[in-house]
């Protein structure tokens, strides 16, 4: 039957906003925040102004990552995530439905999600070994450490969080010395740290020897060929035990050449040195001798000798008549 005046019931419409996806980066309270102004923007609305009595609204929560809820979820518009962060990614679809007092109905859903970004990854540089004697000084090794330090890279930072050394990037010292970095990153899902070592070896120092200084008396040698065969040798004994990151060692100065005389007093005073990028080493020594400028004075003259012929030519008489210089002295 109809009856007269009585109203036939107008349909009730939903407003849904769109569907929500932020990325996992976001703090819980950014997270929460999304999601609540998501539920607020949930409403209905009638095309005609008319008054169907109280409508009742629902909000539940039909699936979480792809699982129906059976029953639904209910909850209100103050929802906020149980737990955070969901480093997997999540995906909730919420359900929105209203009905009135004249049995209309109608209801939509939109989905929440939070997107599950990639780890942080982090690249080093291989570890590096150089000998002291590939710098020249420690400008040339901050030079290399700089291009071995920016090896240290970010690869993957999705959340942009920091990366940082664990102690400040310091050049070891060119003549040796070595220092490992240890890279890391974390933002609220992953962390990644990588390390590795620069090391510049500390190579042995120069080290030259010589010989002792020599001091001789007059007449010590028979003549000037004994002299400068000594000075010769002594010359020998200067040498470089080791030459590091150099050339050897030399003679600073010229070298004198063997032409002495034992007639004259002499002195030679030598400095051997080596040197490199990182050390330096020497040595000095003198050779000096005396010489004999005093003539030779007779104190006595020769003298005659008068034998016996004993039939066999007085050999033995005569050679010792030349042996003590015929007497002379």
């Amino acid at each position: 039957t109809f009856e007269v005046g009585q109203q036939i019931p107008v349909e009730i419409f939903v407003d849904c906003p769109d569907d929500v996806s932020i990325s996992g980066c976001l703090e819980e309270s950014s997270a929460n925040s999304a999601i609540s102004n998501l539920l607020s923007n949930f409403s209905y609305y009638y095309n005609e102004d008319v008054d169907q009595g109280e409508v009742t609204e629902t909000i539940t929560i039909t699936e979480i990552d792809g699982v129906v809820q059976d029953p639904a979820i209910l909850i209100d518009s103050n929802y906020t995530l149980p737990s955070y962060p969901y480093c997997d990614g999540l995906n909730l679809v919420f359900n929105y439905s209203v009905i009135d007092e004249c049995e209309q109905v109608a209801s939509c859903s939109k989905s929440f999600t939070i997107i599950d970004e990639p780890d942080v990854q982090l690249s080093e540089p291989d570890s590096i070994t150089y000998s002291s004697c590939d710098f020249a000084d420690q400008d040339a090794a901050d030079d290399a450490f700089a291009t071995w330090l920016a090896g240290f890279t970010v690869d993957v930072n999705p959340c942009g969080a920091q990366a940082m050394f664990d102690i400040p990037q310091v050049t070891p010292d060119y003549c040796g010395g070595a220092i490992t970095l240890v890279y890391s990153i974390e933002d609220n899902c992953s962390s990644d740290e990588v390390m590795s070592t620069f090391t510049i070896i500390d190579e042995p120092d120069v080290d030259v020897v010589g010989p002792e200084s020599v001091s001789t008396e007059e007449c010590f040698y028979h003549d000037d060929a004994a002299l400068q065969d000594a000075y010769t040798n002594w010359l020998t004994e200067f040498m470089t035990i080791e030459v590091g990151c150099g050339n050897g060692g030399a003679f600073e100065g010229e070298v004198p050449a063997a032409d002495m005389s034992i007639c004259s007093d002499g002195s030679i005073t030598l400095v051997y040195s080596a040197s490199d990028n990182c050390s330096s080493d020497s040595v000095e020594a003198t050779f000096s001798w005396e010489g004999d400028d005093t003539p030779p004075v007779m104190t006595s003259d020769d003298m005659n000798m008068t034998v016996e012929c004993d039939g066999a030519g007085n050999i033995e008489e005569f050679h010792a008549w030349l042996d003590s210089n015929g007497n002379a002295m």
